[in-house]
This record gives C-alpha cells, sequence and structure tokens, in this order.
C-alpha cells in the first residue's frame, strides 16, 4: 500500500487515495475482524481437546490477543502507509507511544490481578486507544473522514466480549456474524460502493 499511496502522491492523485481510505478500508476492517476472530473462536474448540482444562485459558489469551490485530489492521492497510506516502512519519512514533504507553500502564495495573490474560487486555487496551486517536488525528489534519471504519471494529469487539463472559465459544462467534451483517445493513449503499470499489481495484485505484 505504501508503494500505491506514493505513487498517487507523485501523480497528485488524492482522491483515488480519498476513495481507499473513507470507502474501501472500512470494508477491509469489517472483513478482517469477521475473518480472524471467526478463525480464533473457531480453532478454540481444538485448543480445548488439546490443552485440556488450561484450554479455555488459552483460547482467551490467544482471542483477546486476536482482537488487538483487529484494531491494528486499518493502520498497517491504510492509515501508516498513507503517512508513510506524505513522509509524516512522526504519526507513527504518536501511535506507537500511545499504544505502548497504554500497554505499560495496563500491564503495571491487570497482570497482577488477571496474569497473562491481564497482558492481553492491556495490549488490546493500547491498540485500541492508539487506533482511535490516530483516526482523529486524520480527520483533523488531512481531512479523511472514516465513515465507518471504526464501527467496523465493533462486531469483533463485542463477539470477543460476548466469548469471553459467557464462556461460549459459539455465542461469540454468533455475535461476531450478526452484528458484522446488521453492520452492513446498516451502511448496506456505502458498503456496496466499497465492495464494487474492491472489486474494481485496478480500474479505480491502480494508477493508470
Amino acid at each position: 500500500m505504501g508503494t500505491l499511496f506514493v505513487t498517487l502522491k507523485a501523480k497528485d492523485d488524492f482522491e483515488k487515495v480519498r476513495t481507499y481510505m473513507q470507502d474501501i478500508l472500512p470494508v477491509l476492517t469489517a472483513m478482517v475482524g469477521l475473518g480472524i476472530i471467526a478463525i480464533v473462536l473457531l480453532s478454540g474448540i481444538f485448543i480445548g481437546f488439546a490443552f485440556g482444562e488450561n484450554g479455555p485459558q488459552i483460547t482467551a489469551v490467544l482471542t483477546i490477543l486476536a482482537l488487538s490485530t483487529v484494531f491494528a489492521a486499518p493502520c498497517l492497510f491504510g492509515y501508516m502507509p498513507f503517512f508513510n506516502s506524505l513522509s509524516a512519519t512522526y504519526f507513527w512514533t504518536i501511535y506507537t507511544a500511545v499504544a505502548a504507553g497504554v500497554n505499560i500502564v495496563g500491564d503495571i495495573f491487570l497482570i497482577p490481578r488477571y496474569g497473562l490474560l491481564g497482558s492481553a487486555l492491556a495490549t488490546v487496551l493500547g491498540q485500541a486507544l492508539a487506533f482511535v486517536v490516530i483516526v482523529i488525528l486524520v480527520n483533523r489534519r488531512f481531512d479523511l473522514k472514516h465513515k465507518w471504519t471504526v464501527q467496523a471494529t465493533i462486531p469483533a469487539a463485542a463477539g470477543v466480549w460476548l466469548a469471553y463472559w459467557s464462556g461460549n465459544l459459539f455465542y461469540g462467534l454468533a455475535a461476531v456474524v450478526l452484528l458484522t451483517g446488521l453492520l452492513i445493513l446498516l451502511y448496506r449503499k456505502i458498503f456496496a460502493r466499497g465492495v464494487r470499489l474492491l472489486i474494481n481495484y485496478k480500474s479505480t485505484i491502480v494508477p493508470q
């Protein structure tokens, strides 16, 4: 993505960058969230068989850490390549400082109480807050609207919370699937536009 953004910047074609960031990135975020959490929750079934009584704790840690990947995905697939193309790498510093700072503070308070699970929770909190901070800065600095990128992470977060709270992986999986479907229904017009743009990626985004 970084190479693409650099090329578009050289051609002074910011509209294609805007199209990707505002219309395609939310779709990718929603699909990545659904895919990652679904895979981890389904894998929890086999982890339970493999590790016996330690299976639920291992699954809980892996599922929570997978959620941190969901929050990091839009930054890796969109915001950070965008910053690099503009040589605005100080945003990387902000992102890293927020994520690391929250993670360290979270470890201090959560590990004594929850152990390894607390460390995983601190990682998720750090990634989530860093993601939100980056979205806010982008909206103010570059006039790029996230449309529904933030909302696209909600189904994954809700599914992980429900799976952990209920102790039932299938409840969490059902929540991710149902909430993703509801999100698509609520944003059906811009979701459909994003999917069309993604399918026709070479003609709509890649410079000719």
